[in-house]
């Protein structure tokens, strides 16, 4: 799994795998992290979600302005959600869900996943921990 944050994110650490340690603290007008994965490192017929656990800091701001949370599997099919983290709790750790697919049998090509806002609004003090890509139970 390879993550990538934008020129405008801090990237503060990273490791590799279907948790992927990121570690990013966002300070950024246009925020926007992403992630790929090829298909081949998951099992067929499993449906799989993904999430980005995050948390926000005591001096955050900008959150109330919506995100947009984007999955999109091969073939061209494309999630997107947006989401105000106004009501999320600060200082702990949550989870955003970004959405859930199915692997298929001999499915090639990879998953793309990202956070991002470009609509010009400041935010800071959101803490990316991790990328997780599990089986739906």
């Amino acid at each position: 799994m390879e993550i990538v944050a934008s020129r405008y994110t801090r990237a503060l650490s990273s490791s590799l795998g279907l948790r992927a340690n990121i570690g990013l603290g966002i300070a950024s007008k246009i925020p926007n992290v992403r992630g790929v994965l090829g298909m081949s490192e998951l099992s067929p017929g499993v449906t799989y979600e993904i999430v980005y656990v995050v948390k926000l800091t005591k001096s955050s701001s900008g959150w109330e302005h919506p995100i947009n949370l984007r999955l999109i599997v091969p073939g061209g099919e494309t999630k997107i959600r947006q989401v105000s983290l106004l009501m999320d709790p600060i200082g702990e750790w949550f989870e955003l869900n970004l959405g859930s697919f199915q692997a298929k049998d001999g499915e090639t090509g990879h998953l793309n996943f990202d956070i991002f806002e470009h609509g010009g609004h400041w935010k800071n003090g959101l803490i990316v921990k991790s990328a997780i890509i599990r089986p739906k139970h």
